[in-house]
């Protein structure tokens, strides 16, 4: 018998019907994972699962029964008895679902009291209890942590909390929503081994919903993958192991189900994943070099953020710069952009040292490195047109009349693959791809040598990722750009990278070429970041 059983399930907002006639089952102890892109449904069906749909929201139609018990006819107050005794619920952004002024200790003993699984023994018992959850969930010095505010840990450790939390209780079911998506490949690593070790411990059923097929492959019994809130394909998870063959994913004969995915979308999805793709054929040295950095130091106040750090891009080069949170990525781009100074080093740029320019020569310097920011949604500005938005740099450094910057704006959408009437739209009219095509756009008005990518495809599904990968590319080969590519995600890294370098705490541990390093790691932590990827037996 299923422990979890939807059948038939529809949900609507209003007029509009997100999931349509949706069946799915999850055994006691099993691991099934929910995979699609943002708007797929996959997220309104967890949410529906435990009861939790956003206001406007409501289930239309079928039947989720856990244990045989049909929960759509449950009111608030039992239904409140259902989650975190009967299902744990891990959300996406620990960020937003830990109060910020409780401690997390009270935080995971809040789940214990609503429940009345709170041990004997009062207050004291309780928070022992506690820091033995967090302990258990993978949390360093859980009884320090648990006196700690969630903005006093990192994003890893806030999920740690979030896992001790939704297990508690010790229920039957744990729904993970997205739990890992924006970590580190090493800290979502350990945080699933942790998840995974104390869900087979206590016979724990797991309905991991992701955007990542590749991650959906390496942890699930059974993988769904979701389109249009319509389930469209299901099988083992060996069924879509990076490890098969690559010649399934293009146009071919039909193939036996059961073997490889079948359905055109998730053959898109395969496709576009850079867990599946092949590594980035070896190009010829650059010509020259365009950036050369040496010994570059930054310290905030105690803390030693980089200490004597190499780099080199070449022209038209794409160097990828990896390393986990804290590792100084972003340190180095804005040294490299001269955002900030640099405690000690050099930077020359074109031959030219930019290492103290300031003034009119630093303006020169950021006319020709560029940034694109991690975020769509946060680097630009709501209020503003996307005309005005691509225009600015042009504004700012006083190049051409009105005519000649609406020709630019116009051109440089174009580039991007953007209709021409996007210049009069804002950016909450565009889609998350959309926008990071108009920062690209942006950070070409300029014309720049170096454009700095930190992390430019983190917040996006699968097939925009793709999208705006193969964009880059042709716009390196149309113009001749660098690229200083930021990103934790080590299989985009190997797609679109000629040379790596990977940073830890602060240093270069290894540099070389994208192949080398994948293939041949000479570094123990280089060997640590490759064997956390999705997929990496691939």
């Amino acid at each position: 018998m299923s422990l979890l059983d939807i059948r038939n399930l529809t949900v609507a907002y209003g007029p509009r019907t997100v999931l349509r006639g949706v069946d799915l089952t999850v055994r006691s102890g099993e691991v099934v994972a929910l995979v699609g892109e943002s708007g797929s449904g996959k997220t309104t069906l967890a949410h529906a699962v435990v009861g939790l749909l956003p206001r406007g929201g409501r289930i239309t139609g079928g039947q989720v029964r856990l244990d045989g018990i049909d929960l759509t006819g449950l009111g608030e107050r039992s239904l409140r008895a259902v989650r975190g005794a009967r299902i744990g619920f891990v959300p996406q952004d620990p960020g937003v679902a830990l109060n910020p002024l409780r401690r997390v200790g009270d935080q995971v003993a809040e789940a214990l009291v609503v429940h009345s699984a709170a041990p004997s023994g009062g207050r004291r018992a309780l928070r022992e209890r506690a820091v033995a959850l967090l302990s258990e969930a993978g949390l360093p010095d859980a009884a320090a942590q648990a006196r700690r505010h969630p903005h006093e840990l990192s994003g890893g450790m806030r999920q740690r909390v979030l896992i001790a939390a939704a297990l508690a209780c010790r229920p039957p079911l744990v729904i993970a929503d997205e739990p890992t998506s924006a970590l580190d490949v090493t800290v979502q690593r350990r945080v699933l081994d942790h998840v995974g070790a104390l869900t087979r411990g206590l016979g724990t059923a797991v309905l991991l919903v992701t955007h990542d097929l590749a991650l959906a492959a390496e942890r699930a019994d059974r993988v769904l993958v979701m389109s249009d809130g319509v389930l469209v394909e299901e099988g083992p998870a060996s069924m879509f192991a990076p490890t098969r063959p690559r010649a399934v994913v293009g146009p071919g004969p039909t193939v036996d189900t059961g073997t490889v995915p079948r359905h055109p979308y998730t053959r898109r999805l395969v496709a576009a994943s850079p867990a599946y793709a092949p590594d980035r054929p070896e190009r010829p040295a650059p010509a020259r070099t365009l950036l050369a950095a040496t010994g570059l130091r930054r310290e905030y106040g105690s803390t030693v953020a980089l200490s004597d750090v190499d780099l080199t891009v070449g022209i038209g080069e794409t160097v990828g710069l990896v390393g986990e949170s804290g590792s100084g990525k972003s340190t180095t781009a804005r040294l490299v952009a001269r955002l900030e100074r640099a405690d000690s080093g050099r930077i020359v740029l074109d031959g030219a040292d930019v290492t103290a320019a300031r003034g009119t020569t630093l303006r020169a310097v950021r006319r020709r490195v560029q940034v694109v920011h991690q975020n769509p949604y946060g680097a630009l500005d709501p209020r503003w047109r996307i005309g005005p938005i691509v225009a600015e740099p042009l504004r700012a450094f006083g190049i051409g009349d009105r005519a000649a910057r609406r020709n630019r704006v116009a051109e440089l959408l174009d580039q991007v693959a953007l209709p021409a009437d996007v210049a009069r739209r804002r950016p909450t009219e565009l889609s998350g791809g959309q926008r990071q095509r108009v920062a690209i756009a942006r950070a070409l008005a300029l014309r720049p040598d170096l454009v700095i990518c930190d992390e430019p495809v983190s917040a996006l599904d699968v097939s925009v990722q793709a999208q705006i990968l193969d964009l880059l590319d042709e716009l390196q080969r149309e113009l001749g750009l660098a690229y200083l590519f930021i990103s934790h995600d080590l299989s985009v890294v190997r797609r679109v990278c000629d040379r790596i370098v990977v940073l830890r705490a602060g240093r270069v541990v290894e540099t070389g070429p994208t192949t080398r390093v994948f293939h041949h790691p000479t570094h123990p932590y280089t060997r640590e970041l490759l064997a956390a990827v999705p997929g990496a037996a691939a």
